[in-house]
C-alpha cells in the first residue's frame, strides 16, 4: 500500500464511511497525512449539533475541541435546535473558539439557529469579514 499513488488512495477512501475513514487514518502515518491533508479534508463537514439532549458538559467539550483543533474545515455546520439557560453562552464560546485562521478557511457555513437566532446571527454577521473564502452561508 505504500506504493499506491495519493490519488488512488483518495478514491479508495471515498468509498469508506466516516468511522472507517477515522480507522484508516490510524493505520499509518502516510494515510493520516493524506486523510487530513488540505486536499482531502475539503470533502468533510465539521458538524456540531447541540440539541435539548446536549448537556452543558457536552457544549463545553465541543468548544474545547474547536479551540485546540489545528484543522481548518472548509465546511462547517452549526445546529442549535433548543433554547436553554446556557445555549446562548455555548454558541458564543463555540463560535469564538474558532481562530481567525479557521474562519478564513471557511467556504461553506450552514447554521440552524432555532434558539436566540437574532443574537447568534449578529455574531456571525460580525465575523463574516474574517471569512475571506466564504462562498455559501
Amino acid at each position: 500500500m505504500d506504493q499506491l499513488p495519493v490519488e488512488l488512495l483518495c478514491m479508495i477512501f471515498d468509498w469508506l464511511d466516516l468511522n472507517s475513514i477515522k480507522n484508516a487514518s490510524l493505520a499509518c502515518h502516510r494515510w493520516e497525512r493524506i486523510i487530513f491533508s488540505n486536499h482531502y479534508i475539503k470533502r468533510f463537514t465539521f458538524r456540531s449539533l447541540l440539541s435539548n439532549n446536549s448537556t452543558k458538559h457536552e457544549m463545553k467539550q465541543m468548544a474545547r475541541l474547536m479551540k485546540v483543533s489545528h484543522r481548518c474545515y472548509p465546511n462547517l455546520k452549526l445546529e442549535f435546535d433548543h433554547q436553554s439557560e446556557y445555549t446562548e453562552h455555548a454558541f458564543h464560546v463555540l463560535f469564538r473558539s474558532m481562530s481567525c485562521r479557521m474562519l478564513d478557511q471557511l467556504v461553506v457555513l450552514k447554521l440552524v439557529l432555532t434558539a436566540f437566532p437574532d443574537l447568534m446571527l449578529q455574531m456571525v454577521f460580525n465575523a463574516v469579514p474574517e471569512m475571506s473564502r466564504l462562498a455559501a452561508l
